[in-house]
């Protein structure tokens, strides 16, 4: 459930630089303090995230941009990887697995019963599973980028050694969490997601054969394939 610190945070990690000020006029705007203003404050956070992503892609296309200049994450060499979230689960089982910090918090609008991690990048490090293992979660949804198949698999095998439950989300593709609108998120998570285990592996490495996972037909062939073998592999499907 989001929070007026949780969504003060959303706001910095969005660029704001006042954001405890802005949180406060947002909760404001959506109907005087409480819980369900800062509810409904979940709209127009993503109407101002939608604003930058657009700002953000003129600037791009009109070359204003350092394309070599952009790097996702910057780390030190041979420095470990932090895991994003790991302070807010807010008890909840089930976590989110993203590669960046925009896609946990916008994987979040699942459920209030979601939290979400970021790896920062599509790798789940050998440092990370112990750390996976040890967190008060039930259950994790890698949902790296639609597209990135071998980032998937490799990322699932890491997970499922914590010891906890593993789902794979195949996203649109090359697409992340937070280029999607809530019902698509949610179509992607309920239709389109598989448990990880040695049958599904083996059934991925199948499917990596038989269609070209790397341009978008392939991967919604991928998809289909997912949903068609969905309950043989998965059991009861969760949640």
């Amino acid at each position: 459930m989001l929070t007026p610190a949780g969504l003060a945070a959303a706001l910095r990690q969005a660029g704001c630089v006042y954001a405890e000020e802005e949180a406060a006029i947002m909760i404001e705007a959506a109907a005087g303090p409480g819980p369900a203003a800062v509810q409904g404050c979940d709209s127009l956070l993503a109407h101002m995230l939608e604003q930058r992503r657009a700002e953000w892609r003129e600037l791009r296309a009109q070359g204003q941009v350092d394309e070599e200049a952009l790097m996702k994450y910057r780390n030190p060499s041979r420095s470990i990887k932090p895991l994003y979230g790991v302070d807010f689960l807010h008890g909840c089982r089930d976590a989110f697995v993203c590669e960046g910090v925009f896609s946990a918090i916008s994987a979040t609008r699942y459920s209030d019963q979601f939290s979400a991690l970021c790896t920062y990048g599509k790798t789940v490090k050998d440092v990370h599973v112990p750390i996976f293992s040890e967190l008060p979660v039930d259950r994790y949804w890698l949902a790296y980028d639609g597209g990135e198949f071998w980032a998937l698999l490799k990322g699932a095998r890491q997970l499922y050694r914590s010891g906890k439950a593993v789902r794979i989300v195949f996203l649109p593709f090359e697409t992340d969490p937070n280029d999607l609108s809530e019902a698509e998120l949610k179509k992607a998570v309920d239709s389109h997601s598989l448990k990880y285990n040695d049958v599904s592996h083996q059934f991925l490495i199948w499917a990596s054969k038989q269609f070209d996972l790397r341009d978008a037909d392939g991967w919604e062939d991928l998809q289909r394939e997912v949903v068609c073998v969905k309950k043989e592999v998965s059991g009861e499907f969760h949640p």
